[in-house]
């Protein structure tokens, strides 16, 4: 199969509830004619229902090749994949003779959660924000990545909120230095190379500075990272109901 060859032009783009990672693949017939490809995730094939081939519902995995693609084809392959984090894909190309070719490549699966809540950790709400479900939850939970500081006992109501976060459980979290990575935002960081980059760079915080609108923060727990946008705060006057609302982006498993 000298002559034979695979060819993957793209990475992916995120869709919901799936992740649909569009791929050029390219093949050429050597001494005998294609046979068929081949999609692993992880070293298992993928199920037959999470490919498209060509825009077409494919029968199996392997996907069978027939007419002019045991010669060539150009076609683009869909995986297509709900599961989180970091997956390593394997395409391979066999011919009737039974020699192949392969490809490898890593997909990550990044997931957004919107408008994710953070109460004031001393109010009636949880203090506390599990990031890898965008859950609440209390602000003395294992599960939380950040909680909320709480209040000032020293002040009244209406100005006792700290409006910080800090990371906890072994999290860290981080503020983008824009000197670093002046073009960062949350709308373009679209894979974990980005996120991860900015991190890396990050300035290091114990606890945020106040918490206003627009804020980016940057948070790590063992191989997850995670990228907080703050939309909106909300301060109450008379309790300690507070909240912020935040969009978060999150990139679970390997690099």
């Amino acid at each position: 199969m000298n002559n034979s060859y695979l060819n993957k032009k793209s990475q992916f783009f995120e869709g919901e509830p799936f992740v649909f990672s569009p791929l050029n693949v390219i093949g050429t017939r050597g001494a005998s004619p294609l046979d068929s490809l081949i999609v692993y995730a992880d070293g298992v094939k993928v199920p037959a229902d999470s490919l498209l081939f060509g825009g077409t519902a494919v029968g199996g995995n392997p996907i069978v090749l027939i007419g002019e693609e045991k010669t060539t084809f150009n076609t683009e392959l869909i995986i297509k994949t709900a599961d989180q984090g970091t997956k390593t894909y394997t395409i391979e190309l066999k011919d009737e003779s039974g020699a192949s070719v392969s490809t490898t490549f890593d997909l990550t699966v990044l997931v957004e959660y919107t408008a994710t809540i953070v109460n004031n950790r001393d109010g009636q709400n949880l203090g506390g924000l599990d990031m890898d479900t965008g859950n609440t939850v209390a602000f003395n939970s294992p599960l939380a990545e950040i909680r909320d500081k709480g209040i000032n006992i020293n002040l009244p109501n209406a100005q006792n909120w700290y409006q910080q976060i800090l990371p906890v459980n072994g999290a860290e979290l981080r503020v983008p230095d824009l000197t670093v990575s002046e073009n960062f935002s949350y709308d373009n960081a679209v894979t974990r190379a980005i996120i991860v980059a900015a991190f890396d760079s990050g300035i290091a915080k114990t606890e945020s500075d106040p918490v206003q609108q627009g804020d980016l923060f940057l948070v790590k727990r063992e191989d997850n990272y995670y990228l907080m946008q703050c939309v909106s705060v909300n301060v109450t006057a008379n309790n300690n109901n507070d909240f912020y609302e935040f969009n978060v982006k999150q990139v679970i498993g390997k690099d």
